[in-house]
This record gives C-alpha cells, sequence and structure tokens, in this order.
C-alpha cells in the first residue's frame, strides 16, 4: 500500500533524496527482523541504483557508517558505537499527528520534501511474512527505485536476472522498464534470506573498517593554489560527511556537550589527540612549523605582521628540519612570511586539511589556523589544553 507520512517541523535532519528509510513500530515485529536478516542484501540492492537504505536498527552495526560515526565524533569509542541501539520507530516521535502512530505499518519512506509547517515523505508498506520473507521485499524494493527514477540507465532486468524472472521474451527486448510487472521464480525460495531465529547471530556481525590512505604534505612550498587545497579536501572528506536521517542518529547517541580534547605535542614534534582515541594530525614540516609559530599567540598574528615573526619561524623551521640547508630554509620562511605573497594562505590551508581529514570540522576549527582578511588570524584552542612533552 501507498500512502503519504508527513512529520512536524521538529524533524532533526533534512531530508536527502537518495536516501530510503525504513521505519516500523518497534525492533521486535516481523517484519523489522525480516529486513535486519537481509540487510545487506538490501543496502546492496538499493547501492546498485545509487540509493542509500537507512535502517535504524542496523546502522551502527556499518563498518561505513561506523567510520563516519568516528570521523564526526572523535570521542566516541568503538564500543559504544557497536552496543549503541536505534529503534525503527524513532522517527514516529516526529509525526505531525501523534494520533496517527499505532496506524503506521512497517515502510520504506522516502521523496522527503518540505510542505507549509512539516515535512511529507512517500511511503510504501513492507506487507511480507515469514514464509515470503526477501520475495516480497524485493518487487518492493523495484518499484521504489520506479519511483524514485534512480537511475534511468540502469537495465533492472539485468541487475535481478539471477532471482527475478523477466517478462516475455518481447518485453525483454525492452531497455525501459518502467512499467515491468516482476514475478518470483521458484529459484528464489534457494535464495531466500528469510529472517529465522538461528540466523541473527550473522546479522550481528560487523565489517572491519576500511583505512583511508593520506598523503603527507610536501614541506616546500608548491605553489598550489588555495582554492585546488581545498577542492582535494573536500573530495576527500566528502565520503566522511553525514547526512540526513544520519546525521540525526549520532545526535540521539552523543552528549549534546562535545568535549575538546588535549592537544599532546611530543618531544619529537608529533602532534596527538588523547582523548580522540589518541588520533595523530600529520602535517608537512612548513605547515607545522607556522602551526607552532600560532600555538604561541592565543590572541592570533595579522597576517601583514608576519615579517615582524621571521627570525622567530626560522628557529621553529630549524629545530623540526636539523641539519637541512641553512640558505634554503631561508628563502623558505622568506616566502611564508611575506603578507603580499600566497605561501602563508596556502599553509593555513594545508594545517586546517590536516585536521579536516581526520574529524569533522564542527570540532577540528577548534585546532587549526583560521580568521578574517585583515584581521588576527589564530587557533582558538584554549591553552591550558596543550601539552608540550619533554
Amino acid at each position: 500500500m501507498k500512502y503519504t507520512i508527513t512529520f512536524n517541523e521538529n524533524l532533526p535532519f533534512k531530508p536527502e533524496r537518495n536516501q530510503v528509510i525504513y521505519i516500523g513500530p518497534d525492533n521486535n515485529t516481523l517484519t523489522t527482523r525480516i529486513v535486519a536478516a537481509n540487510y545487506e542484501f538490501l543496502k546492496r540492492k538499493f547501492a546498485v541504483h545509487g540509493l542509500e537504505f537507512v535502517f535504524l536498527p542496523m546502522l551502527f552495526h556499518d563498518a561505513d557508517v561506523e567510520r563516519k560515526v568516528r570521523y564526526y565524533a572523535p570521542y566516541i569509542q568503538s564500543q559504544v558505537v557497536e552496543t549503541t541501539p536505534l529503534s525503527s520507530s524513532l522517527l514516529l516521535n516526529y509525526l505531525s499527528e501523534e494520533s496517527r502512530r499505532e496506524e503506521i505499518q512497517p515502510s520504506f519512506i522516502y521523496k522527503g520534501r518540505q510542505k507549509d509547517d512539516g515535512w511529507v515523505f512517500d511511503a510504501t508498506t513492507l506487507d511480507i511474512n515469514s514464509q515470503g520473507g526477501i520475495g516480497y521485499l524485493l518487487p518492493i524494493v523495484l518499484d521504489v527505485v520506479g519511483e524514485l527514477g534512480w537511475p534511468g540507465d540502469v537495465n533492472l532486468s539485468r541487475v535481478d536476472e539471477r532471482i527475478l524472472s523477466t517478462r516475455q521474451s518481447e518485453t525483454r527486448k525492452q531497455k525501459d522498464n518502467k512499467g515491468n510487472k516482476w514475478h518470483i521464480p521458484s529459484i528464489l525460495q534457494r535464495l531466500n534470506h528469510s529472517y529465522c531465529p538461528d540466523k541473527m547471530d550473522e546479522v550481528e556481525e560487523r565489517l572491519e573498517p576500511v583505512e583511508q590512505a593520506t598523503e603527507p604534505a610536501p614541506y616546500e612550498i608548491s605553489g598550489q593554489d588555495v582554492s585546488e587545497i581545498l577542492s582535494d579536501l573536500q573530495d576527500a572528506v566528502s565520503r566522511l560527511r553525514l547526512k540526513g536521517v544520519t546525521l540525526m542518529a549520532i545526535h540521539e547517541m552523543i552528549d549534546k556537550q562535545e568535549p575538546l580534547s588535549r592537544l599532546v605535542i611530543t618531544p619529537d614534534y608529533r602532534l596527538l589527540l588523547p582523548d580522540y582515541n589518541n588520533m595523530e594530525i600529520e602535517m608537512g614540516t612548513l605547515p607545522k612549523a607556522i602551526f607552532f609559530l600560532f600555538l604561541r599567540y592565543p590572541e592570533g598574528i595579522v597576517f601583514k605582521s608576519l615579517p615582524d615573526h621571521y627570525t622567530e619561524l626560522l628557529n621553529i623551521y630549524r629545530q623540526l628540519r636539523p641539519g637541512s640547508n641553512e640558505e634554503r630554509m631561508k628563502v623558505t620562511i622568506t616566502k611564508v612570511t611575506n603578507p603580499l605573497g600566497n605561501a602563508i594562505n596556502e599553509n593555513v590551508a594545508r594545517i586546517r586539511k590536516a585536521f579536516v581529514e581526520k574529524f569533522d570540522e564542527h570540532l577540528a576549527q577548534n585546532y587549526f589556523v583560521r580568521g578574517e582578511r585583515a584581521g588576527r588570524y589564530g587557533i582558538s584552542l584554549d591553552r591550558s589544553l596543550v601539552v608540550w612533552e619533554e
């Protein structure tokens, strides 16, 4: 059954067009258990068509989502992420008509859009049973994909030819699948992953997070434009951004008063954030020297006064690069303290990149150098959180 569902204006996220969300009365309904048992399968099916399937009860058991959560909230310990339960009924707390709550059946909701004083979603009821299982879910998935019109160049019969029968031979030749009615062949029974109690342990298994390679920044001025550095940064973190209902879910889990980590500088000048799971921030030698300079000045520095800090910055740079060519170092520091050049902006951008690649900017902005044009630039982190190890 298709219907619309309206949430009030306090819905704590902006719907994403590519998200399909499961809602249900609670986590113990048969339908919710069947979806849980088929979660990976359904997630892949939606992903083939460019859609993100959001199933709140298992959201934090998804390795990719866990990595995003740790990026957004680096202070959260792994075991907290692993053991935090979310209910499939969470969104029902924001229904515009509370009296309708008992009427809501397990459903996929999608196409969220703002209307008047609330948010309206299209919805499709999941009318499934223990015998049907995935056999009932698959046509609903393809129906939702068709309604979203996503994407136009995917041949659905080819994508699902192993488990879905196609129409008659002349229909199979058609490239447009909008009018197809799918039928479940007998082979589906052999591929059925419907819920049964002894399989629920498999659902709890988690994938290992994928490590992201970070390319170290060069210590010399490369001449790369600031906009290119920031563009690279945007590309690097875009896949780690929490969006839509996923961002709402993390706010259900974290403290409203988010802690800042201490910044520890080791004797060999490594930058550690011990309260963010002992995270290390890596950057090139020149950006690090500039970072240390700004750490010395809680009140900030005006770029036009950088020539006054030439000797101080050169001494910091010498400490970080002992035994390097003296004349070459002087040329480098001369360039970076020239307020009319672009070298300082490039390296401030690299400092920002070093932090924002590791955790979200809403926290990282306390650690990198920022300011306004013609004004003071500085690091806002309370210096009581800065620890220089000896």
